[in-house]
């Protein structure tokens, strides 16, 4: 049985996610390079979602365990 990196598709198909991959990076990069305080805003609202979901889960579990 070959290994699949001596197949030169795979190695073609590696290629082409990696460089789907670097463009979809940099597409972000450049969408977000003028605008370093929608960043802060998105981190903070994520943010404020997962403490929410914490605060629920762990509600959730103190009155199933009291």
């Amino acid at each position: 049985m070959k290994h699949l990196e001596s197949i030169p598709q795979y190695q073609e198909a590696l290629d082409r996610l990696n460089k789907a991959k670097r463009e979809e990076y940099r597409f972000i990069a450049g969408r977000y390079k003028h605008e370093p305080v929608d960043i802060f805003v998105l981190a903070m609202g994520w943010w404020a979602i997962g403490v929410l979901c914490g605060l629920i889960v762990a509600g959730i579990i103190a009155g199933i365990t009291y």
